[in-house]
């Protein structure tokens, strides 16, 4: 992924991915790339702000995966990483959910509630730096962000916990691949092809919105107050891991 801070206050410009060498549409010779140092930064300010907003409703959340781990081992972040990870309940998330409207100046808050993303989970947006995936181009407008993951209740059966793992990641595949265009990442040919074959084949059967609420509803489906252990099923992972509430 690669950063760019807009020089201008309504100019409208893509980011291209670090591994794109042919630019995408938008850009021109007021393009101004941003080091991995400067996307480090800007996201530290982007967490200050994140954690005001939570001390301001009364919401709690914790750092997550790769950046909890760069908290913990770098003191910092992992050298390489470019993003942030944090996690919170479901009663909190959904509250955060409900106060889209309440963010503040500048920032935004985007769920598949919202927004064309296709995941369960939600993005906490600073909408001056663009940092535009490939995947949505064309179908909004990304900005630097943070992700934040709800922690849902889980079987305490392993077996189970497994079984509903797989069940939730094959909806959200589902989701994704009805909704995303067929010629994403460069696709071409027969795989373009298949891929909008599938595309309508879903969507013949589902409409998005049946989607998102069918994967809510089972993921969702072990009250996060009554369970003894959560996950994050939201990411479409088929390996279960679980840790005591």
């Amino acid at each position: 992924m690669r950063y760019r801070q807009e020089l201008t206050v309504h100019s409208s410009k893509i980011v291209a991915r670090e591994m794109l060498m042919t630019p995408l549409s938008g850009e021109d010779e007021m393009t101004e790339y941003m080091t991995q140092r400067e996307v480090q930064s800007a996201l530290v300010d982007l967490l200050d702000e994140f954690d005001s907003l939570c001390q301001r409703f009364g919401l709690h959340y914790s750092l997550f995966a790769g950046t909890l781990l760069g908290a913990v081992r770098h003191k910092g972040f992992i050298p390489w990483d470019d993003d942030l990870d944090v996690c919170m309940s479901r009663p909190d998330f959904e509250r955060l959910l409900s106060l889209s409207g309440e963010m503040p100046d500048g920032y935004e808050l985007i769920s598949n509630r919202n927004s064309p993303f296709v995941y369960p989970f939600a993005k906490f947006q600073f909408k001056g730096i663009r940092a535009q995936e490939e995947t949505y181009e064309g179908l909004m407008d990304e900005y630097l962000w943070l992700d934040v993951f709800p922690l849902d209740g889980v079987d305490s059966e392993a077996s189970n916990r497994e079984k509903r793992t797989r069940k939730i990641a094959k909806l959200i595949r589902l989701r994704i691949q009805g909704s995303l265009c067929p010629t994403r990442g460069g696709a071409s040919g027969v795989k373009a092809f298949l891929r909008a074959v599938r595309k309508g084949l879903i969507c013949a059967v589902y409409t998005l919105r049946t989607l998102d609420k069918k994967i809510d509803q089972e993921i969702t489906r072990i009250p996060f107050e009554e369970c003894e252990y959560v996950s994050n099923l939201s990411i479409g992972f088929s390996k279960p891991w679980a840790i005591a509430r």
